[in-house]
């Protein structure tokens, strides 16, 4: 068995111990059986009928464009991302990706929007001055109430001046309750 169908076995296979924490069933587009070849699309198609189905977790994919930064202790939002928590409890979220900056920025993930550092601080990455291409990770824990909730990617310019920066994010929230 090659590496990656191990791996999304293994990836389908904790989807399904979620589901059974929830006692939810969910039904996938796709069965595999042993010997046959796994098509990357089929693998992907399970992966995201069962993500979507598994209450408490959200993933968003996006792109800032060529984007002015201001410094200061307000940070801009960049990004939002929305889950619904089937209870009350605690969500992981994660902030990753790669960019690249003129002038040196903080990204981070807040509760609130636009939040002011200096009274509300946040965990950050900072992308450094320069025009490679650098790797960035952020990670946060929050309490959360049973219901909608949301969390902003934000950022923060380090410079007296604006800093520009271009980046590919992915934003992704883990609900964990309170009790099993």
């Amino acid at each position: 068995m090659n590496r990656n169908k191990a791996r999304a076995i293994l990836v389908l296979g904790f989807l399904l111990l979620g589901f059974s924490i929830w006692g939810q069933t969910a039904s996938v587009p796709y069965t595999f059986s042993a010997g046959s070849p796994a098509r990357a699309a089929d693998v992907n198609a399970d992966f995201n009928t069962l993500v979507k189905a598994l209450p408490g977790i959200s993933v968003t994919n996006f792109m800032l464009p060529q984007t002015a930064i201001p410094a200061g202790t307000i940070a801009t939002n960049i990004s939002t991302i929305k889950m619904s928590a089937p209870s009350n409890g605690y969500v992981l979220v994660t902030l990753e990706g790669n960019g690249t900056t003129s002038s040196g920025v903080n990204l981070g993930i807040s509760d609130i929007s636009a939040p002011d550092m200096s009274s509300h601080p946040i965990d950050y990455a900072s992308l450094a001055n320069t025009t490679t291409v650098n790797t960035f990770y952020v990670s946060s824990f929050f309490p959360v109430s049973a219901g909608s909730n949301t969390f902003w990617a934000v950022a923060q310019g380090l410079s007296a001046r604006a800093s520009d920066v271009v980046c590919f994010c992915r934003m992704f929230v883990q609900f964990y309750p309170n009790t099993y």
